[in-house]
């Protein structure tokens, strides 16, 4: 990656097959998309701590991510179901009630349901996998924390 004026672009798009990112020095941090399985993902990649506009870490980490996508996206649907269908059930129960028919969410349900996102990944690899919640939680995100060794810290709903 090289600094072109105020306006940085890199693109591995030839090697990597993931997709053109922009430097947002305002955040420091490189955005941009790729495909996730079919799916849109925003994408965002910390800046490097050595003072300079790269993301070589950030950009290392989610080069491996895409090499196994298929099995770590199912990783982290698994442990977000895992932690967070029982809320889930709560959170219908609350707010629609037994006149609406609402039924159990099961973990195959909540897999099925929730959708990619964003991606944050930092410059020491932990990654912040944020899915759209399929109203599940009233339109709230549902984040899974991670990093690419394959530890999965925690799952939570936020915004």
């Amino acid at each position: 990656m090289r600094a072109e004026n105020d306006l940085t672009i890199f693109s591995f798009v030839l090697i990597f097959k993931i997709g053109h990112f922009t430097l947002n020095r305002d955040y420091e941090w490189y955005e941009g998309e790729f495909d996730w399985l079919g799916k849109n993902c925003d994408v965002r990649l910390e800046l490097d701590e050595d003072g300079k506009d790269t993301a070589d870490n950030a950009l290392e980490v989610l080069r491996k991510l895409v090499d196994d996508l298929d099995q770590l996206s199912l990783k982290f649907c698994k442990f977000a179901a895992e932690k967070l269908v029982n809320l889930a059930n709560e959170w219908q129960s609350e707010y629609c009630g037994d006149e609406e028919g609402a039924e159990s969410i099961t973990q195959e349900d909540f897999m099925k349901r929730i959708e990619i996102s964003e991606l944050s990944i930092s410059a020491d690899g932990d990654m912040e996998i944020t899915y759209l919640d399929d109203d599940m939680f009233g339109g709230h995100w549902i984040v899974v924390y991670a990093n690419i060794s394959g530890e999965l810290k925690d799952a939570n709903i936020e915004g």
